[in-house]
């Protein structure tokens, strides 16, 4: 597939440089999954790509760089000029921030140099999974390229299963760069009296824990709750008998996702505090 190349001059690097000193932040984007769907359909994902363009320019005033970071090209022929030149339009990235570019085989050029006694085998790492082979994610080899002379590294990319901010790095999923207020998680249950009669519609989980208190507190019997064409009853105590999916889950399921994540996010801290030992930067931020 040809993309169209524009006439103005390219400032797109085809080999990795080293990064300029005068760079305050370095942004390194994926391709797919990211910006684009995939390599051969090349279809915009534009609510990531909207996303990523404002979290990009909350930084102008700063001197940075926007620069590619993918593994869907292995080796830097694979390189598609023009593509790359389309999608910092589209994040609307002009060309003196425009970075380089840096495909999987730079990764694996920079394990094998990080660790040149351990037995990695290049053709595994180059192949599609290989780095997953050794216990490897695309964010921690990413972190070990980074160069500690700038400021502050970001990555964006839709492998990040967690979001971790320090000085000097900072994780991002763009699929969660945003806040919004979802009201319609919990869907409505029919709730109805022991002789059939219907009671009425539980619109959300706040009603339905009001609902089972009712009942508790005046241990009645023989209430169900009709959810997704399933009989569901709920006894003296105020307790169902079943818990589909979907069932006022959604609590619950934040709840587990805050632990989760303040558990990793704690662990994550502990095994790089020591490299980046100082606060956030008050002067770089996504506020």
């Amino acid at each position: 597939m040809e993309y169209p190349v524009h006439h103005e001059s390219h400032i797109i690097n085809p080999a990795p440089l080293k990064h300029k000193k005068e760079a305050l932040i370095e942004f390194y984007v994926d391709i797919e999954g990211t910006l684009i769907d995939n390599l051969s359909d090349t279809n915009y994902l534009h609510h990531n790509c909207q996303n990523i363009s404002e979290y990009i320019h909350k930084h102008d005033g700063h001197e940075y760089k926007v620069n590619i970071f993918t593994w869907g090209w292995v080796h830097r022929s694979e390189i598609e000029l023009g593509l790359v030149d389309n999608l910092y339009k589209k994040l609307n990235i002009t060309k003196e921030h425009r970075g380089t570019i840096l495909v999987k085989e730079d990764s694996v050029n920079a394990l094998m140099e990080f660790c040149p006694d351990m037995p990695y085998d290049r053709n595994i790492l180059m192949s599609p999974g290989g780095f997953g082979q050794y216990g490897f994610s695309k964010p921690a080899i990413w972190e070990l390229m980074m160069d500690a002379a700038n400021k502050f590294n970001v990555l964006i990319d839709d492998t990040v299963n967690y979001e971790i901010d320090t000085q000097k790095i900072k994780y991002i999923n763009p699929a969660r760069m945003k806040v919004v207020i979802r009201n319609n998680l919990d869907k409505p249950a029919e709730l109805y009296t022991p002789d059939g009669c219907l009671v009425g519609v539980i619109k959300n989980e706040s009603a339905y824990e009001d609902v089972r208190r009712q009942i508790c507190l005046q241990r009645l019997t023989g209430y169900y709750i009709m959810f997704n064409g399933q009989r569901i009853d709920i006894n003296s105590y105020g307790d169902a008998s079943d818990y589909p999916d979907g069932f006022f889950s959604a609590v619950i399921e934040a709840s587990g996702d805050l632990l989760s994540s303040s558990t990793e996010r704690e662990s994550l801290f502990r095994n790089i505090e020591h490299i980046y030992p100082q606060p956030v930067n008050p002067d770089i931020s996504d506020d």
